[in-house]
């Protein structure tokens, strides 16, 4: 077998293993960073385009391999609803069919890959436990942008945020009420990098701007998939795909406002005050213009 037919084979397995091994990854955010781990940290190869020293770890072309083995019956998707202590939303928990786990056994009958194997179980069952906030403060803390490159990326940072609030404002109306979140959360976090330099820790900052910077991603993704595959004016009737991308971006903002707000740099969403975002002349016409509706 040529190299690059093995590194075919290689990237067609490390999904499958990382779930099997797993035996059900709970969150499209856990499986992404515990391939990423898989890569990285067990050694396996890298076949998946991550970015893991600006943008964080997140690789599209995974989230679309992992469609299209749930399109083959390899895959199963289940969704769960997460009560308001965990922020609400929707979380996505993947496990192999029995087709799957014999596309697996195929793929695994090469020595090659039974070697891979054996490095990939050692990382993922070292990780697949932790709570996902402390694996996601774990990837950011230590695949990171070096120091002298935090300014670079802050200052990259706000302008990328620009571009983003400007696209999502221009389809606000057609994916209301999701781009209403998507703004609030842009804004939020806008508004709290400019903070950023208060803290005494520069890890802390490294972390959010790690996280901000993994939002974004997940942010253009969520506008590309549905740009693609297009949505109603719910929530509730989003294609399975954007689905899992704006799974993924609650997850993210689940543990960027939980890490920021304990650093008392940021006050969560849901308990903003009208005076938290808004000026003194902005709530009178407000409300004035309440008055006139009422």
């Amino acid at each position: 077998m040529s190299d690059s037919s093995e590194r075919e084979v290689a990237k067609l397995w490390l999904p499958l293993a990382v779930v099997n091994i797993a035996g059900v990854v709970e969150g499209s955010t856990r499986l992404q960073k515990l391939v990423f781990l898989g890569e990285f940290e067990g050694k396996v190869g890298e076949y998946f385009t991550f970015t893991p020293h600006h943008h964080g770890p997140y690789s599209s072309d995974l989230a679309q391999q992992i469609s299209f083995y749930k399109a083959l019956g390899f895959v199963t998707e289940s969704q769960y609803l997460l009560s308001a202590d965990y922020g609400g939303g929707y979380r996505h928990d993947y496990k192999l069919t029995p087709e799957g786990i014999e596309e697996l056994q195929a793929l695994e009958e090469t020595k090659a890959i039974r070697k891979l194997r054996e490095r990939l179980e050692s990382t993922i069952r070292n990780y697949m436990q932790l709570p996902l906030n402390d694996l996601l403060e774990y990837v950011y803390s230590e695949y990171l942008p070096g120091k002298d490159k935090l300014e670079e990326t802050q200052s990259s940072l706000e302008s990328h945020y620009r571009q983003l609030n400007n696209d999502w404002q221009e389809r606000e109306d057609s994916f209301y009420p999701l781009s209403w979140f998507v703004l609030a959360v842009l804004e939020q976090i806008t508004v709290t990098s400019t903070q950023l330099d208060a803290l005494e820790n520069d890890l802390d900052r490294q972390v959010l701007l790690n996280a901000a910077c993994d939002i974004a991603g997940a942010a253009m993704d969520l506008l590309q998939v549905l740009d693609k595959y297009s949505c109603d004016d719910t929530t509730r009737n989003l294609h399975p795909v954007c689905r899992a991308v704006r799974s993924q971006l609650l997850d993210l903002h689940r543990f960027y406002e939980d890490y920021a707000s304990k650093r008392g740099i940021l006050k969560p969403l849901s308990k903003l005050k009208l005076e938290d975002v808004t000026t003194e002349e902005e709530r009178t016409r407000i409300i004035s213009e309440l008055r006139q509706l009422l």
